[in-house]
């Protein structure tokens, strides 16, 4: 079993180029006033396989230090160790449709219904390139040391397991979504596909008055549509047929 190591920073500096905010720089804006909402996406977190292209150091999407059981962001490429604490902020089940990767692979759509996504797919030329899987997107709030980031862990096939099992917690809980705090351990598992990596959520604790003010206010920009899921990789966990 592979142990995986603790996230460490790497800096990479350039002449005049610091990873952090100078003192003298105040916050702002400039160049970026029509950037809204809708032009943005919430990266998805997620954790890292044996056979990720992230760990191939001949691969464009390597990340330095990143190693199978690492729970990383598919943006940013951040890694954030073996756990990561988080507030959920707003569940929501679809079926998205995905091109299989050995047919080129990409994104296809998102649909509410089984229905909807397989009447998509037998529109496509050649629909045995293409699944329709049952996707569970958790809207989150990721508590690291630079406060709370927003991200979305989606999970389907392999990890829809974790995901009614953190349904569950938060229900029990009794309050609203954003109301409390839970941990996500990178777990390893295996099923008759193999040993992949996977989940196990844990309840931490409820949250500040401010922390909650800031879950809620997520929680309305993504009931309005003005935020949603990255979608330029699928799921990198499922064990089942390649996306």
């Amino acid at each position: 079993m592979v142990k995986p190591k603790e996230s460490t920073e790497v800096a990479t500096l350039v002449a005049g180029v610091s990873e952090q905010v100078p003192d003298w720089l105040q916050k702002g804006n400039a160049g970026s006033e029509e950037v809204s909402n809708k032009d943005m996406v919430l990266p998805r977190v997620d954790v890292l396989q044996a056979l990720s292209p992230q760990i191939k150091k001949n691969d464009a999407a390597f990340i330095p230090g990143a190693e199978q059981g690492i729970i990383f962001n598919t943006v940013t490429g951040e890694l954030y160790g073996s756990s990561v604490t988080f507030v959920p902020v707003m569940f929501r089940k679809e079926w998205t449709l995905w091109k299989l990767r050995k047919a080129g692979g990409g994104f296809v759509g998102a649909f509410k219904t089984e229905a909807e996504a397989q009447l998509v797919l037998a529109q496509q030329t050649g629909p045995h390139d293409y699944e329709a899987v049952e996707s569970h997107q958790h809207f989150v709030m990721i508590l690291g040391p630079r406060g709370p980031e927003e991200a979305v862990f989606s999970m389907t096939k392999s990890k829809l397991k974790v995901s009614r099992a953190l349904n569950t917690l938060v229900q029990i809980a009794g309050v609203d979504r954003f109301a409390k705090a839970y941990r996500l351990d990178a777990v390893e598992t295996s099923s008759d596909k193999g040993e992949f990596w996977s989940f196990k959520a844990h309840a931490v604790g409820f949250v500040s008055k401010e922390l909650y003010e800031r879950g809620r206010a997520l929680y309305e920009m993504i009931k309005a549509g003005a935020a949603d899921v990255d979608r330029t990789e699928p799921d990198v966990a499922a064990p089942a047929p390649e996306l």
